[in-house]
């Protein structure tokens, strides 16, 4: 097989799009750190006006939007944790989780800022509660643990959150155990639907599915054979970044639809270690296979760009190699290409030649004609330039309309749940549960727990469907709610 060697450009789906770039860029340093719960307030707001501590600032966010309204003291509080890696202490250099965890931080908050605004729920202002933990690898899992856990005890009532599914998995069980809704905007992995397990978890994202649109673009270029190098779940050091899901789950994916489109996968082979030797049975693999397109499923974008690295080494990015992985990591690659490389007056085009033409998943959300798309990019774009780390405001692939539908869903659906006796259209078969029309006491009742952290213990089981409510956001209405 031979192939024109260019940037390679393909539109798969309205939500993944294959695109090789090269930007360049720095972000932060980091270091590692403990767990922290945090409050965002104004600036001569006194903390004794809430349930939990509050701060005038957190230096550790990227951006701190004046979200608290003047009239506190009339106001019941709802308070909304967010389990989220700390982004002052993420990898340098790692813009993409940069982008995601700060770009989603930052559109918590305008949500927030504007439901207070609005005076959306009657009675009741948005507090957000910060459980940020330092977080570097799968390994750094169990510090969101301790997170939730803090958060649990500042008596929040809602929970967005986390930023990868394999922390999620553990923040979801802790809320479902006490009655917390939690609403994630990145974690895709399929096991979060299990009910009996994550009984309060839904997400604005759906689970992964990259499996139908790769194959559209295998048949597209009539490719009839591939081979898949993946990370393993139980001993990778990647983290989940754009997809927000585990390698096993879309090797199998993939695989399953190769399978029922008649697509052969010559070779599953598996890497978690990137030095030479442990790869060395990758290379024998790909040395005795007939596949040519090969898709390369290592989450994390730095150990992605190492990989190449190593298969340039091993004479396997020429031009009769079709290469396909996730993320948009061509700066990743740039960086890591460049500090490996001794001699400084080498031509950096000519490094980074043999790289050109690898095709990149990534989840761009280009909506533009949506009004909701189109009026949430209006004001995304007026938020200060330090939170893209580098990237253009009306560059939305980390999640962003996803986080900002998050927190309006959980206070539409707070609002809806406080909202008793009374409204005979929240009072249809699908939401007759007691809960729905009677809050124990009345909505006075439920405003006075909510501010007290009495609510989810007598509200009732505050499960996803109570906060489904029509509502569209920045994602679209088919891309606002998933309580499967």
């Amino acid at each position: 097989m031979t192939k024109a060697r260019r940037i390679y450009s393909y539109l798969l789906s309205a939500a993944v799009v294959c695109c090789t770039f090269w930007r360049g860029g720095a972000a932060p340093s980091s270091s590692a750190s403990s767990p922290s719960v945090t409050s965002f307030s104004l600036p001569g707001v006194s903390s004794s006006s809430a349930p939990t501590p509050t701060a005038t600032a957190n230096a550790s966010l990227p951006i701190n939007l004046p979200i608290l309204p003047s009239n506190l003291a009339d106001l019941a509080q709802l308070n909304v944790g967010i389990v989220i890696p700390d982004p002052s202490k993420l990898i340098p250099n790692d813009t993409a989780v940069q982008a995601l965890v700060g770009g989603g931080i930052a559109a918590i908050q305008l949500a927030a800022m504007e439901i207070n605004n609005r005076s959306l729920i009657p009675g009741v202002y948005v507090n957000l509660t910060y459980g940020l933990y330092g977080y570097q690898s799968a390994n750094d899992k169990a510090k969101s643990i301790f997170a939730t856990s803090d958060l649990i005890r500042s008596n929040v009532s809602a929970v967005i959150g986390d930023a990868y599914s394999v922390s999620t998995f553990l923040s979801a069980a802790m809320t479902g155990k006490t009655n917390i809704p939690q609403c994630s905007f990145a974690a895709g992995n399929e096991q979060l639907s299990d009910k009996s397990q994550y009984p309060t978890f839904f997400r604005t994202i759906t689970t992964a599915a990259f499996g139908d649109p790769l194959v559209a673009l295998f048949q597209n270029q009539n490719w009839k054979t591939i081979g898949v190098v993946y990370s393993p779940d139980d001993n990778t050091k990647s983290r989940e970044c754009g997809f927000a899901v585990l390698s096993n789950q879309l090797t199998s994916q993939l695989v399953s639809t190769c399978r029922d489109a008649g697509i052969t996968v010559d070779f599953q082979e598996t890497t978690s270690i990137l030095g030479n030797s442990a790869l060395q049975p990758v290379w024998q693999t790909m040395n005795s296979s007939l596949a040519r397109v090969i898709v390369l499923i290592q989450i994390g974008p730095i150990d992605q760009a190492h990989f190449f690295i190593a298969a340039q080494k091993q004479g396997f990015m020429i031009d009769d190699y079709v290469w396909i992985t996730l993320n948009p990591i061509a700066e990743d690659i740039a960086i890591a290409v460049l500090n490996n490389t001794a001699t400084a007056a080498t031509n950096a085009t000519d490094l980074l030649k043999p790289f050109d033409g690898i095709i990149m998943l990534n989840q761009v959300w280009n909506l533009t004609g949506l009004p909701e798309y189109d009026q949430f990019l209006a004001k995304w774009s007026q938020l200060p330039s330090n939170i893209f780390y580098g990237q253009a405001p009306n560059f939305l692939p980390h999640n962003q309309p996803q986080a900002y539908s998050c927190m309006y869903v959980l206070a539409l659906g707070i609002n809806q749940v406080s909202k008793y006796p009374g409204k005979k259209e929240m009072r249809s078969a699908m939401y007759s549960s007691k809960i729905l029309n009677n809050y124990p006491g009345g909505r006075q009742a439920g405003l006075h727990d909510l501010s007290k952290g009495l609510f989810n213990q007598n509200a009732g089981p505050l499960t996803p469907l109570l906060f489904n409510t029509n509502w569209t956001g920045p994602a679209g209405g088919a891309n606002e709610f998933y309580c499967d």
